[in-house]
């Protein structure tokens, strides 16, 4: 802190970001999620099960509602955990980048648009499935992290990177996931 008056302090640059870092309306965007999906798991199981997309029955509905779905504890805490994780690193490398718009913006599209989009490609696949859980929105969350990781690197570390690169930095991170060695048998 610096002084500017006689007994008046003034915060530094880093203590105004952080302390405005998370807003009212931020918090309650990013806890909205855990809190609806806890929500919808209490349901009891033959209500939940109804909000399942079914490939071979599809509703508008279901294509919406069963991301937000999940039949088993362990499912549902691998994905708040997941969420937990990169929907915080997300705000914040958006918030230090100057970049709250982007996380606002992407944060909403994300839980409003992209049920519909996942649904969609998975129709194109005509076998017998349900699809359900959170899953597919963790992964696209991930997909924006990557974006703001770029984006911080290049306004805090290196003006050689550019935001453009943000897709070379998820592909990359795909190929560095570990692959399942299991071996698949007729019969």
């Amino acid at each position: 802190m610096t002084e500017i008056h006689e007994g008046t302090v003034e915060p530094s640059q880093s203590q105004i970001r952080w302390s405005s870092l998370m807003n009212l309306f931020d918090f309650v965007l990013i806890i909205t999620v855990p809190i609806a999906l806890l929500g919808v798991f209490l349901l009891p199981i033959e209500t939940r099960e109804q909000f399942v997309f079914s490939v071979s029955e599809p509703t508008i509905i279901t294509a919406y509602t069963s991301y937000y779905v999940h039949l088993d504890q362990a499912h549902l805490l691998g994905n708040l955990l997941m969420y937990g994780l990169v929907a915080p690193t997300v705000y914040t490398l958006s918030v230090l980048s100057d970049k709250r718009w982007l996380f606002r913006r992407g944060f909403i599209t994300i839980l409003l648009a992209f049920p519909f989009a996942l649904t969609g490609t998975q129709i194109g696949f005509p076998r017998e499935r349900l699809l359900f859980g959170f899953s597919g929105i963790n992964a696209a969350f991930f997909g924006l992290l990557c974006f703001v990781v770029v984006s911080y690197a290049s306004i805090h570390l290196s003006s050689i990177i550019r935001e453009r690169d943000a897709p070379v930095l998820l592909f990359l991170l795909l190929l560095s996931l570990p692959r399942s060695q299991s071996t698949h048998r007729n019969g």
